[in-house]
This record gives structure tokens, sequence and C-alpha cells, in this order.
């Protein structure tokens, strides 16, 4: 039996672990509001959960990357999606030296021309890949990056040389013979010479291989012998382009580009999309009110959009992910698709699948806090989604859209914050 005097120094004690429980349960059972209501009454009465329709504008913008930025170039074989490449060698090599020579000689003929293009990824358990070179060049005046211009000249009268490769060959890179006296033509057009090379994949089945670019890091080059004399060096041309010459910095970027021949249907107006080939890009603009953003503490935030399941889409069954940006764009850039190249703060991707549909949760906290004490008049209360695989995969997601959707599948907010009430003498 214990003492009186031992209860005195053990009763204490108990109260204190007894409180310091029950502190640490209310905290564990924080954002649900209902928790330890005796001990931490604020908290429990003035703890609100609401969902509602913040986004009052949405919409997806395509082409991305932008033409010339890509790290790859996607080929693909798929009539539905049809990718390309095109590749630009606006300044061609008239002459040559021999070795221990001063003098250059005029290059009158070339003993090969090879072209080379660098892997960066390939089935190697697929058919056999024939890679198609074409002469692309033509008028001008036309738009020379436009599908509807570019395509067209994929002729079997255009072509400079092919290779078919076995697919476990695809694993470094494919050289593919051009045609010497095509070559030559090019070498001795008036002005001086250029080519410009389309890239095109046929295989017995589909397939798709992925060639580096220029900002890649490994650009496709030609290399000329000049000569069989082995006193001659080879010549090593790399991407080049000349137009526009309005731009040089976009110069710059066209020497090798993706050409989207053939792409699926645009998304239909119930749904945004995200990814793609060319990829999209959406934009979501919010409008939270000022008693919440403003006047409480936000704990949490969570942007609920509903997935169109799309069974038909290229690479249905892969799982990717879909991920949420902030924006670095004011509201004094008004053109959408340069306002979604401005990303910054990417938050946490969400994977899923094109054939599957359904709820999609992204956590955006960190936005909503970002934007307490802003004026959306300068600052617009938006967020971007772009995909993960954007300019690697035709892969692609669509979301219901707050425009004409069926209010259950519209985009909604989902917040769980603290009133702020403003201090004073009573």
């Amino acid at each position: 039996m214990l003492s009186s005097l031992t209860l005195t120094r053990v009763r204490p004690l108990l109260v204190a672990i007894g409180l310091a429980g029950a502190i640490v349960a209310c905290e564990q059972n924080f954002e649900s509001g209902f928790a330890c209501p005796a001990l931490c009454p604020q908290q429990a009465d003035s703890l609100r959960d609401t969902t509602f329709y913040a986004v009052e504008f949405d919409t997806s913008v395509s082409g991305y990357p932008t033409t010339g930025s890509e790290a790859v170039l996607m080929l693909t074989n798929d009539p539905a999606v049809d990718l390309r490449g095109v590749v630009r060698f606006d300044t061609l090599q008239s002459t040559f030296r021999h070795k221990n020579t001063t003098a250059d000689s005029q290059l009158t003929a070339v003993a090969s021309v090879v072209m080379k293009l660098l892997i960066a990824k390939a089935d190697t358990l697929g058919p056999p890949v024939t890679f198609e070179l074409y002469d692309i060049d033509g008028d001008t005046t036309q738009d020379d990056t436009a599908s509807a211009v570019l395509t067209p000249r994929f002729d079997p009268l255009t072509v400079l040389g092919t290779r078919t490769v076995p697919a476990d060959s695809l694993k470094d890179s494919v050289l593919v013979s051009i045609d010497t006296a095509k070559f030559m033509e090019k070498i001795r057009s008036p002005g001086g010479g250029r080519l410009r090379v389309g890239i095109r994949i046929a295989a017995p089945a589909l397939t798709q291989v992925k060639i580096f670019t220029t900002n890649g890091g490994f650009s496709p080059h030609l290399f000329i012998r000049p000569s069989l004399d082995s006193t001659v060096d080879s010549i090593t041309i790399a991407p080049f382009s000349r137009s526009p010459s309005s731009n040089q910095q976009l110069a710059i970027e066209l020497g090798d580009f993706q050409l989207v021949s053939a792409s699926p249907l645009l998304p239909t107006i119930d749904v945004f999309r995200v990814g793609g080939a060319p990829a999209h890009r959406a934009y979501l603009r919010f409008n939270i009110p000022s008693q919440i953003l403003d006047s409480s503490a936000v704990i949490r935030a969570t942007l609920v959009l509903t997935q169109r399941a799309d069974p038909g889409a290229p690479e249905a069954s892969d799982t990717a992910g879909v991920v949420p940006f902030e924006l670095a764009a004011g509201s004094s850039i008004t053109d959408l698709k340069r306002v979604l190249i401005f990303l910054i703060s990417g938050l946490d991707s969400v994977g899923m699948a094109p054939k599957d549909g359904g709820e999609r949760s992204f956590e955006m906290i960190t936005a909503v806090r970002r934007w307490r004490f802003t004026n959306p008049d300068r600052t617009p209360r938006a967020i971007a989604l772009r995909a993960n695989r954007e300019g690697t995969s035709p892969w692609r997601a669509d979301f219901y859209s707050q425009r004409t959707a069926t209010v259950g599948f519209r985009p909604r907010l989902h917040i769980t914050y603290i009133p702020q009430h403003k201090g004073g003498l009573p």
C-alpha cells in the first residue's frame, strides 16, 4: 500500500503524463476537426473543410516542346501518330584539302556520304526498322516548318537513301548512306548548296525509335569522304539552319526539329488534354474566396480532376505522370502558349494510364499558400499541368473541363483551413 507521501509525489507526474498524451492525441487528429474538444476547443470549433468548384477557367494548348527545342526526335510508323524528323544542313562545304598542303581543292565528286543518327531509345526486341532519308528542301516562300508543307515532300522521287537495321542492333547509332550524285547536285546548287533531310521509319509492325538532337547533346551529322585517297580527311558537317533570317536564335534551334505528319483528333470541348503529340499543356485559373485565402490558415488544398478513359490513346496501358506547375508569367503576358512556357516549382506528380478513368487528386497547398495576399490582377492564381513524358512520347491524358462537362465531373478544390479571427479588446 502506498503511503500518503508517495501519492503526493506521484500524482503530479501522472497528471502531467496524461495531459501530454492528450495534447499529442489532439495534434495527431488535428485535420479531422473533432479531436480533443475539451483540451483544444478553439481548433475543434474553427477547423473548416470545404469542397467547391474553384476553377473558373481551364483550357489546353498544344505545341510543346516548342519546335526546335526538342531533346529527342520521335520516329514512329503509326498512321494515327506519324512522327518524323527534320535535319537541316544549310551550309555544305564545297572544298577540301589534301594533307600537308595549304591550298584548297574544289569538291567535284565524293566517294561516300553517310548520315549518322544517335539512338536515344528503341525497341530492341521488335521488328527490323528501315530508316528512310528524303530531300525535303523546296519553296522558301512557304512556312518551312509546317507539316502541311513538309510532309508531301516525303516522296519516292526525293529519297536520298535507306537502311534496314535489325531491332537488336538499335543500341547506339545508325549510319545511312546518301546517294552521292544527289548530294553533288546540292553542292552545285546556285547560290551555295544546302541539304534538308527528312527522316522517317518503316517496319512490319508498329514501332518507335528516338534519336538525339542538338539540344539532346548528340546531333545527327553528315560524314563525307571527298576521295578514296588516304591523304584526304573526311568532312564532318553538323546541323545548321539559315532561316528564319530575322531571328538568329530561332534559326539555330531549327537545325533539327520534330515533324508531326499526322496526329489524333483534337480533344472534344468537354475535356482538356495533357501530353500527346504535339504535346498539350493545361492551364487552370482559380477563384478562391478571400475569406479562405487571405483570412485563414490553409492546412490542405487538393485539386480533384476526373480523367476520361481513352483506351484508343497511344500507349494506353502505360502509367505515366501528370505534374502540376506554378507559373512564373504575370498578367502582362496574355498569350497562353507563352504563359505555359514559364513554369516553376513543379509539385508532386500523379500517375495514371490513358485507358483508365476516374478521379485524380493533385496536392497544391504550396501554390495556394503562395497566392495569399497577392493581387490576382497582377499574379494570376493559376497552375499548369504537364505530362512528364512530354516530348519523348505521344502518351496523353484527358480531363473533364469546367466549361461543359456534367457537374459531377468538373474540377473541384478541396480545402481544409482555420479562420483567423482578428484579436482586440472586448
